[in-house]
């Protein structure tokens, strides 16, 4: 889809002769690139976990060694 987009704007900017045209063509390409490098990015990551087992497992034990203590507190989220 951003790489049909790209080629579309290519072939705008080799039919006009107008530099605004060029100009404003070439912003659009630029930012379809940066749009591109982060879904990319984003497909890389896909299906990794955010955290290590080890973090998860330290987090969960540390809540089930003392569930009373955020019990007791006021934030909600606990």
């Amino acid at each position: 889809m951003i790489e049909r987009k790209t080629e579309q704007f290519f072939d705008r900017i080799t039919e006009t002769d107008s530099e605004t045209l060029i100009t404003a063509y070439e912003k659009k390409i630029r930012k379809l690139e940066e749009e591109k490098i982060v879904l990319d990015e984003k497909i890389t990551k896909c299906g990794r976990p955010l955290h290590s087992f080890d973090e998860t497992y330290r987090t969960a034990f540390t809540f089930l060694s003392n569930p009373q203590k955020l019990w007791a507190s006021d934030r909600l989220e606990h």
